[in-house]
C-alpha cells in the first residue's frame, strides 16, 4: 500500500489536478460507505452496471494523490481472478469534512452531519 502523506493529498489538488465527476461521485460514495470493495463491487453499489464505469477512475484515485488504497486482494466471484480490495486512506478520511462521514449511533447509520470546515476536495 503506497503512503501517502497530507502534502501528496494538497498537491494532487493544488498542481491544477481538478477531480471529474465520477472521481468526486467515487470519493463521495466511499466516504458514506467505509469499507473495503472490488472495482465491480463499488460499481454495483453505486448502481452501474458493468466495472468499467469505475475502474479507470479507482486506478487515478489511488495512483495520483492516494486518495484511494489498496487494501487487499481477494478472488472474484464473477471471473475467479485475483482483483484488488479498495478504500479511502486513512489520510484521505482525515481531510474530508465530518458531512462526508457516515456516523453510526446505536449501530444504524444516521444522516450525514454539517461540516463547519472548508473542504479540500
Amino acid at each position: 500500500m503506497k503512503n501517502t502523506h497530507l502534502n501528496s493529498l494538497l498537491a494532487f489538488r493544488e498542481n491544477g489536478r481538478e477531480f471529474n465527476a465520477r472521481e468526486a461521485e467515487i470519493i463521495l460514495f466511499c466516504a458514506a460507505n467505509p469499507g473495503k470493495r472490488t472495482d465491480r463491487q463499488l460499481a454495483a453499489a453505486m448502481g452501474y452496471s458493468h466495472r468499467s464505469a469505475v475502474q479507470p477512475r479507482v486506478s487515478t484515485l489511488i495512483n495520483d494523490g492516494g486518495i484511494l488504497a489498496q487494501v487487499g486482494t481477494t478472488k472474484c466471484r464473477e471471473t475467479g481472478k485475483t482483483v484488488r480490495l479498495v478504500a479511502l486512506s486513512p489520510e484521505a478520511r482525515a481531510l474530508l469534512p465530518a458531512c462526508w462521514q457516515r456516523h453510526e449511533r446505536r449501530g444504524r447509520p444516521r444522516k450525514l452531519q454539517a461540516a463547519a470546515q472548508p473542504c479540500l476536495f
